[in-house]
C-alpha cells in the first residue's frame, strides 16, 4: 500500500480508537451517576455496567494496537505508542469518569 493510503487509514482508525474511547468514558460516566444517586449499587445494573465496560477496553487495547501495526508500517519509530495510550486512558477511565460525575453534579 502506499503511504497516503495508509495515512488515510490511520485517521479513520484513530476515529473508531476515539469512539471507543468516549464510549467506555461515557459508562463509566453512567456507572458513577447511578451509584451516587441510589448510594447502594443495583447489581443486575452494575454487572452489565462492568461487562460493557470490559468489551469497551479490550475494544479499546484491540484498535490500538492494529493503529500502531499500521503505524509501524509507515515509521518504525511509532511502535507500541497507541497500545500504551490505550492502556493508560483505559485503567483511568473510571476514576477520570468519576471525577467528570463530581464536577458536573455540582452544576445540576
Amino acid at each position: 500500500m502506499k503511504g497516503e493510503d495508509l495515512s488515510e487509514a490511520v485517521i479513520q482508525i484513530q476515529c473508531i480508537w476515539a469512539f471507543l474511547l468516549l464510549a467506555l468514558y461515557t459508562a463509566g460516566f453512567i456507572d458513577a451517576r447511578m451509584f451516587s444517586e441510589s448510594g447502594t449499587p443495583f447489581p443486575e445494573r452494575e454487572e452489565i455496567l462492568i461487562k460493557a465496560q470490559r468489551v469497551l477496553f479490550f475494544g479499546v487495547m484491540a484498535v490500538g494496537f492494529i493503529i500502531d501495526l499500521v503505524r509501524m508500517r509507515i515509521n518504525r519509530n511509532y511502535a507500541y505508542q497507541y497500545l500504551l495510550l490505550s492502556l493508560l486512558m483505559g485503567s483511568f477511565s473510571e476514576i477520570i469518569s468519576g471525577l467528570h460525575w463530581k464536577f458536573w453534579s455540582s452544576f445540576l
